[in-house]
């Protein structure tokens, strides 16, 4: 198997994700093109950003904890 033929088949998954994202953007007339965000936009995107690193960090903390109970 070439290199080539090796990295298509390896990114299979992520060739299908951006094929259905270009076709559900263009069957909604969306576009990626880049936009400011108003500071609200901003606020609530940090608070995303946080809520999400604080879910993380807990999750990681309990399976941490786990597995050095099963130990």
């Amino acid at each position: 198997m070439s290199k080539n033929s090796e990295k298509n088949s390896n990114n299979a998954p992520g060739q299908i994700v951006d094929f259905l994202l270009d076709a559900t953007l263009k069957k909604h007339g969306a576009s990626l093109k880049t936009k400011e965000l108003d500071e609200k936009d901003k606020e609530m995107v940090r608070n995303m950003v946080n809520q999400l690193r604080k879910n993380v960090e807990e999750f990681t903390q309990e399976n941490k904890d786990t597995n050095e109970n099963k130990e």
